[in-house]
């Protein structure tokens, strides 16, 4: 009887761990981009250090919807600003970024509790950039330009009851994030 209230009492534990991306739960939140990409020029900055300094900030707010156990379908929008200045050649450079992108994370769990997880992801992303250059107060001109890129990466999160938070790697760079996960997961009715 003891093996057995055990046993019932771990499943009970693993299915309350794992709810956090059960089917119809929702994921909102935020990441930034620690390391710039191929698709983006901004990233998270603040740096003054001799003669070069570089100020920038990027956020991502994203949004899913778990389509079925730790699959989430979802999109997020890329807002980024990078100033960079070499105070010796007196070069500073603006980087303005926009983007969209549908994306969708499969996930695998790691742990017996589901905590940790690794995840795959792909998505389309749908980018702008703007840049400004200027050499010794002089305007040096303005490129901009637009694209549509795949995107293939993966991951590591870690779930906590209420909140999820990971660090990934794909053509976007480095980013880490936080989310929410809230929602009442979605039950099947029973068939006799």
């Amino acid at each position: 009887m003891r093996v057995y209230l055990t046993l019932f009492l771990l499943l009970a534990i693993g299915f309350t761990s794992n709810a956090q991306l059960e089917k119809g739960r929702h994921f909102a939140g935020l990441q930034t981009t620690l390391l710039s990409s191929d698709i983006y020029s901004t990233y998270i900055a603040i740096n003054s250090s001799g003669s070069i300094s570089d100020y920038g900030v990027n956020l991502v707010p994203t949004y899913g919807w778990a389509a079925s156990r730790n699959w989430l379908i979802g999109a997020q929008v890329t807002l980024g600003y990078l100033k960079s200045t070499n105070h010796e050649s007196d070069v500073v450079s603006e980087y303005y970024d926009l983007g969209f992108a549908p994306f969708t994370r499969l996930y695998l769990d790691v742990t017996r509790n589901g905590r940790f997880k690794i995840f795959g992801l792909a998505s389309i992303e749908i980018a702008g950039s703007k840049t400004k250059n200027r050499y010794f107060d002089i305007d040096g001109g303005t490129t901009q330009g637009s694209d549509v890129h795949g995107v293939l990466g993966g991951g590591l999160s870690y779930f906590s009851k209420k909140l999820a938070f990971d660090v990934n790697i794909s053509h976007l760079g480095i980013r880490m994030g936080v989310y929410k996960t809230f929602g009442k997961p979605s039950t099947k009715p029973v068939s006799h």
